[in-house]
């Protein structure tokens, strides 16, 4: 770990003399002789500690281990593309005093944060598309966005973190190597540095690829309802010609078998 130390190989006045040297008081450099060459912090300190990627790793599968599977598939819409745009666009119209286009992009944000991610016009042009489908093509529609809906639930629940644990231990190492011998405001330069490489990774290779994901199964979804809603309305309005075809196929089916029904009729 950044900023770790070992007392092996010190006395207790060799470690004094050589913390004060870097700048430490004597009561700060007996209390870390003290405190690393206790016998329960030994061997604490001999047990694995897990890497930074393994923790990222291990966080990753305790949350994919909720059972919450929806709150899981939930998208960050601060995340999409179309929200960062707009906070870019209106972080300029706030340099340039433009406060009235500030606030209309504003609003858009807002929407976007509530889930408004397909415009009402899309929406409408949706259904409208709707209206002059025959069932069949409904269907077929309803099924395509129930896979990718499906497709995109299996991508996020095996998300493969494994090349990202990989790039932030390279990265780790390559830090302790840079914080050797170093202390103070460097040791704390040098952290800083690290922490924002690591986050830096984790977004770019986890956040943003696993909320893309999150939002093309919430697009899905929100198409999947307007099909849904016309099955259910067509349904409805053709429940009885439904009910006598479902019993005209049960009388065609009893017809293709009813030589083998009659004779384990009268077998029985």
């Amino acid at each position: 770990m950044i900023g770790t130390f070992s007392t092996a190989g010190f006395t207790r006045e060799a470690w004094i003399e050589k913390r004060v040297a870097e700048g430490f008081t004597k009561e700060q450099a007996e209390h870390e002789f003290d405190s690393y060459t206790d016998p329960a912090i030994a061997k604490a300190q001999e047990q694995k500690v897990p890497t930074r990627g393994e923790m990222i790793q291990m966080i990753n599968e305790a949350i994919m281990a909720n059972i919450d599977k929806e709150q899981i598939y939930k998208p960050n819409f601060t995340l999409t593309a179309e929200y960062m745009a707009l906070s870019k666009e209106s972080k300029s119209a706030l340099k340039n005093n433009d406060v009235k286009r500030a606030q209309e992009l504003s609003q858009r944000m807002l929407s976007i944060q509530l889930g408004n991610l397909i415009s009402e016009e899309e929406r409408q042009e949706e259904v409208d598309k709707t209206l002059v489908m025959p069932i069949s093509e409904i269907f077929k529609e309803f099924n395509k966005y129930k896979a990718i809906m499906a497709e995109c639930a299996e991508k996020i629940d095996n998300f493969d973190i494994s090349s990202v644990q990989a790039k932030v231990d390279e990265v780790t190492e390559k830090y302790e190597k840079k914080a050797e011998g170093k202390s103070g405001i460097h040791l704390a330069q040098i952290k800083a540095s690290y922490e924002k490489e690591v986050d830096d990774l984790e977004y770019k290779l986890i956040k943003i690829p696993m909320n893309d994901l999150k939002i093309k199964r919430y697009r899905a979804s929100e198409f999947l309802l307007i099909y849904e809603a016309r099955i259910k309305y067509y349904m409805t309005a053709n429940k009885n010609l439904i009910e006598e075809e479902i019993q005209n196929a049960k009388r065609e089916e009893i017809r293709g078998s009813l030589g083998d029904l009659v004779a384990y009729m009268e077998e029985a």
